[in-house]
């Protein structure tokens, strides 16, 4: 057994890991992620037009890992799930009543952009110690000090907040950001680190910023190394002017990390002298250089690793300080992720006017008013995401921990976000009529009426909730749940060697393994994939055992007979996408060649997007009608009006006929028995193998049926000599 005080020394060199159970989470699985697109849109391969794409609008990318996640499996901080739902609510309400707080904190969460990728390298100790390895170990320190100057900042805009409207999150924010150990921290890396070193971008300013952050006097080698540098590069700099004065033609000093310090010349001079030597001409200019250059950039990389080397052991020194505070930075990050996802969910939904005038106010008056600067860039796209989403409407849903999912207004998000001229039309989803719960809802309607659409806006929202957003919706309540299921899609699997058919019914049967009463499982004309009366058994038998299970069942179907489901249990409703229906007569002569002489009906169809109650009033030949404004040849459609024409009329004549009492269909069977004759004739029979004789007579018995089937009266025929 240990002793306490060598456990104490192993806590502090190690970082404590909490592991969140899956309970607490919203679970998806991976066709349902893909399926509802919530991260990676599959027809446009991008993940701008999914629900992470629309909703990634955040400043730090620990708030962005954070979001992903979120989106794929909504959760809640350790404790009660609804308590910080709710409380997430509450930070939205409160930065929506304060926008000039908003702005503030939404400024300050620039400095703290790359956090998490930060931490993630300074915990790790390096096994061996390269000019790559220092480099980035001081750009490290350089971010966290940076990090650490603007966490201040950040607590006395949230104190701001908190003393208008309370709130327990926030409140629990500033004591996480308020630890004494960032100050510990800030004090070592001060001793260490040069007061005027700031993070930057720019390859050759960063360069400076790491050569010169360690102070002077406290290594004088370096101090030394550090003289060796300017004096190179003031050399280099020299040649650069003096060769621009001497050369009759602009000559540009430039910097790559690969070659170092060289000359850029216009590319239209074409006379270069001969000094210039190593010369790589491109579109715009010569780069080139000269032998002086060359050899300053020599002495110049020769001192800069110089400087590195000697800054490693005071740079390894301060970072082995800093890992002892690791738990506490990681807490601060984790702190600053969620507030960034949270502010970024509902900035850009702040009222138009009063955001723009504030933020206007704002960039001018500067500090003298105790307001933080905003960059114009940084109001210009504000401004210009909030124009975008003026017809916007969000709303906070309710969520309860047990209840029915009512819905009113519901919208799809990424649907209504890429709708430019049209506007999205809203419907409802309510979960209980006439105080009877409903478990079972069963969409039908014509091809291209919104039936997945309305059924992915559903689950959508349902995720928002769980994540703690504003929802596009007039008014929503949502229960908690454990699980989403969903089916859609007609697509097979190579790599597992499996049908379209066979992915349907391999996801269908893993829904009815996991689906419990606190599910929601959407589900999309399944049984498609097989013959109709089989899948349309398969559906029925899946819904029936759904129903049982008192699951929430939102099933699109084009089987009308699945509405006969309402009758039965009372748990099961019907609804219908509207769609409105004009019969038009006309000729297609001109389309149709052969069949000119036909006379079509049409129907044009138009959707209207709504919900409506009872099954659809099926609206003859949607089908066709749905393909030919999809483009479809119109010989194609007129030929489909034909035959659709023909099979309602055989149907039409061999309804209620048993399949003994159904005359037999002659074509049929005089194409049998052809099919017998040349198997035989093509059998090649051996004498050995089979009586020469009766296998003549089997022929004679079937060129007599088809003589019976083509003549009818003809009962003599010659038998063939032996």
């Amino acid at each position: 057994m240990l002793h306490p005080t060598i456990i104490r020394i192993m806590c502090l060199n190690f970082v404590q890991v909490v592991v969140n159970p899956s309970r607490r989470k919203l679970l998806m699985d991976y066709s349902t992620i893909a399926s509802l697109e919530l991260v990676h849109n599959t027809r446009r391969d991008s993940s701008k037009q999914s629900l992470y794409g629309i909703m990634n609008n955040t400043q730090t990318s620990a708030g962005n890992r954070l979001l992903r996640s979120t989106v794929c499996a909504p959760r809640g901080l350790p404790g009660n799930y609804l308590f910080n739902t709710r409380s997430r609510h509450e930070i939205i309400a409160v930065f929506l009543a304060n926008p000039g707080s908003f702005f503030e904190v939404l400024e300050v969460l620039s400095d703290f952009r790359d956090l998490d990728r930060l931490l993630s390298q300074l915990v790790v100790v390096p096994k061996v110690i390269t000019p790559r390895v220092s480099r980035i170990s001081i750009g490290n320190i350089i971010s966290l000090k940076q990090c650490l100057e603007a966490a201040p900042r950040l607590i006395d805009c949230l104190k701001t907040v908190v003393l208008t409207h309370s709130s327990e999150l926030l409140t629990s924010m500033i004591d996480s950001l308020c630890n004494e150990k960032f100050q510990v921290i800030l004090d070592d890396i001060n001793r260490v680190i040069n007061d005027r070193v700031q993070a930057t971008r720019s390859a050759p300013q960063k360069r400076i910023q790491e050569c010169f952050a360690v102070r002077a006097g406290i290594d004088g080698m370096l101090d030394v190394a550090r003289r060796a540098y300017l004096d190179s590069m003031d050399s280099i700099h020299e040649i650069a002017q003096r060769m621009n004065k001497a050369s009759s033609f602009p000559i540009k000093l430039s910097y790559t990390s690969k070659r170092g310090y060289h000359l850029s010349i216009p590319a239209d001079i074409k006379d270069i002298p001969g000094e210039f030597i190593e010369r790589v001409p491109n579109k715009t200019a010569t780069l080139c250089t000269t032998r002086d250059l060359k050899s300053c950039n020599s002495r110049l990389r020769e001192s800069l690793a110089a400087i590195y080397k000697l800054s490693t052991k005071t740079i390894q020194d301060l970072l082995d300080k800093v890992r002892t505070h690791a738990t506490a930075m990681y807490a601060m990050m984790e702190t600053i992720a969620l507030l960034d996802m949270i502010l970024r969910w509902e900035g850009d939904k702040v009222d138009l006017w009063q955001s723009t005038r504030l933020m206007f106010f704002i960039s001018k008056l500067r500090t003298c008013s105790g307001y933080v600067p905003i960059r114009m860039s940084m109001y210009v796209r504000i401004c210009r995401s909030v124009m975008a989403d003026t017809d916007s409407v969000l709303t906070k849903p309710e969520v309860t921990e047990f209840g029915n999912l009512v819905i009113r207004g519901g919208r799809h998000p990424v649907m209504e976000k890429s709708l430019k001229d049209d506007l999205y039309v809203s419907n409802n989803t309510v979960r209980e009529i006439f105080n009877v719960p409903v478990f079972r809802v069963v969409i039908t309607g014509p091809n291209c009426a919104g039936k997945s659409t309305y059924m992915r806006a559903i689950a959508m929202i349902t995720i928002i909730a769980h994540m703690g957003c504003y929802v596009p919706a007039t008014e929503a309540f949502i229960p908690l749940l454990d699980r989403i299921c969903s089916r859609f899609g007609t697509s097979d699997d190579m790599e597992e060697n499996a049908s379209t058919f066979e992915v349907e019914m391999t996801e269908t049967a893993f829904i009815l393994e996991v689906a419990t009463p606190k599910s929601l499982v959407l589900i999309d004309e399944l049984g498609r994939g097989t013959a109709n009366d089989e899948g349309c058994a398969i559906a029925w038998s899946v819904s029936e055992e759904l129903i049982q299970r008192r699951v929430f069942t939102c099933f699109a179907t084009h089987y009308h007979r699945i509405n006969k489901l309402s009758t039965l249990y009372p748990q099961c409703r019907c609804f219908h996408m509207d769609a409105t229906s004009e019969r038009v007569t006309a000729c297609l002569r001109k389309v149709l060649g052969d069949h000119a002489n036909c006379v079509v009906i049409k129907n044009q169809i138009r959707c209207l997007y709504t919900l409506k109650d009872g099954p659809f009033d099926v609206i003859e030949r949607y089908g066709i009608v749905a393909a030919r404004n999809c483009g479809m040849p119109a010989a194609i459609i007129g030929r489909a009006h034909t035959l659709f024409e023909l099979l309602a009329e055989r149907k039409k004549h061999n309804y209620g006929r048993s399949e003994e009492n159904r005359p037999a269909d002659p074509i049929h069977n005089n194409r049998r028995v052809l099919h017998h004759l040349l198997a035989l004739r093509y059998a090649q029979l051996k004498p050995e193998g089979t009586c020469r004789s009766s296998s003549r007579w089997h022929v004679r018995i079937l060129r007599v049926r088809i003589m019976q089937n083509f003549v009818g009266n003809c009962t003599i025929f010659e038998s063939p000599k032996p």
